[in-house]
């Protein structure tokens, strides 16, 4: 919502000044580069394309650490994603189920023209509040997203990393790690996601 404001804000502004001068044909030159440069910052490019790997009808099956020591719980679930928003969000509709209880998931993923960054959110029935993140590709091609959330086990908000691989066009590994009690990350789920045939 606030970057739609960010640009809508100076769109207003552009439009307001050349409204308030009708005699003038033609928009000055300073108005031209400031056009120009807010449609470059709202064009999709060649960082959206990585994100076009995720799209598709998924299956996914979710290993989930909610205590480090002991064994992890598996369940799985079915991920819809879909470009929105003229090809600039993907967003996520996950729903499965987590020890016997339904789970449903809503994320958005995109790339902030401005900031040079890949941006992620995400909100589900289990909790209240939003996760955000942001993040970069490595050199391998791998996308990290880096954010807070909070923790209900440790009671505080904890450091959070996602790391994202394309294994291979119909296969996605999703890895989440989150600061422990003593402060070092420690890997609290993996999702694999494979692409419905």
């Amino acid at each position: 919502m606030k970057s739609c404001v960010n640009l809508a804000l100076p769109l207003c502004l552009l439009a307001a000044s050349a409204l308030a001068q009708p005699d003038r044909e033609t928009p000055s030159a300073g108005e031209n580069a400031a056009m120009e440069a807010m449609m470059q910052a709202a064009t999709p490019g060649e960082p959206h394309r990585l994100l076009d790997r995720l799209v598709g009808s998924w299956d996914a099956e979710v290993t989930m650490w909610i205590d480090p020591s002991g064994p992890p719980v598996v369940s799985s679930g079915v991920s819809e994603n879909r470009w929105i928003l003229g090809g600039r969000w993907i967003e996520q509709r996950f729903r499965g189920t987590f020890q016997g209880a339904e789970f449903e998931g809503l994320g958005h993923y995109g790339y902030d023209n401005v900031k040079k960054k890949y941006l992620s959110s995400w909100m589900d029935n289990f909790s209240t509040w939003m996760m955000t993140a942001e993040g970069r590709t490595d050199a391998g091609g791998k996308l990290i997203h880096r954010g807070r959330s909070w923790d209900s086990m440790q009671g505080r908000e904890v450091e959070i990393e996602d790391r994202t691989t394309f294994v291979g066009s119909d296969h996605v590994k999703s890895e989440m790690f989150s600061s422990g009690a003593d402060g070092r990350p420690v890997k609290v789920m993996e999702i694999h996601y494979k692409r419905k045939k």
